[in-house]
């Protein structure tokens, strides 16, 4: 285990990034970014990110094509030397516990997309994002839902899931209660469609009836906090 994470990413940063790789994981990661596309402020009045626990850059990469400007920070250095060696534009990276290393500046935006559920001291590191946070910018994070079916079969797993089995897995009310310290909140359900390839068809219609009806059960989590 890495000091800092309750998992240690270094045992699977060359294959990380396969996991965007085939039909299901693909429509996954498209719903997630839906969702966090729409919390998100425009990039040309806030153009400067903070993305915590950044592992291979598959979001930086995101962000960057979507206009911002990003600084990446984890605390793999497989994960970091992964992500350096996308070389993306307007990204750099940081190897580094985010709870320990300083900051000599503050963000429009600072983002941690399921990253959170493994840091041991999830609550410090929400306020160490508000505090990074210029006034008027906004905190977003993106987190696996623990009332869903999803977070139900990691959570069944326990230690035999490698990855999840000390992950923490965060709800809806928990993520408003401590996001709530720190400014206005927005939540959002996202996700909603099976973990299966016959699942797909039905992706569109499962999201429209999941974030009309039952929003808190949402494989997915998308959080905005306006500081």
């Amino acid at each position: 285990m890495v000091k800092g994470s309750l998992f240690d990413f270094n045992n699977i940063a060359e294959s990380y990034d396969q996991w965007y790789t085939n039909p299901v994981t693909m429509r996954i990661d498209e719903l997630e970014k839906n969702a966090i596309s729409s919390l998100l402020p425009s990039s040309s009045s806030h153009p400067g990110v903070l993305e915590i626990g950044s592992g291979t850059a598959h979001w930086t990469k995101w962000l960057v094509n979507s206009g911002y400007s990003v600084t990446g920070i984890d605390i793999s250095e497989s994960m970091i030397q992964s992500a350096r060696e996308k070389d993306l534009d307007n990204a750099r990276f940081i190897q580094g516990d985010f709870i320990e290393t300083d900051f000599n500046e503050q963000f429009d935006i600072t983002i941690a997309i399921t990253s959170l559920e493994f840091i041991p001291d999830y609550k410090k590191a929400i306020h160490k994002m508000a505090l990074l946070t210029r006034p008027g910018g906004v905190i977003i994070t993106g987190v696996l839902n623990s009332f869903s079916y999803m977070g139900l079969v990691r959570r069944l797993k326990g230690d035999k899931d490698l990855v999840f089995g000390n992950a923490h897995f965060f709800n809806w009310f928990e993520l408003k209660k401590i996001l709530s310290i720190e400014g206005d909140v927005t939540l959002k359900g996202s996700t909603f469609m099976l973990p299966y390839r016959w699942a797909i068809p039905f992706s569109s219609c499962c999201e429209a009836i999941g974030k009309n009806l039952f929003p808190a059960f949402g494989n997915f989590i998308a959080v905005r906090c306006q500081v």
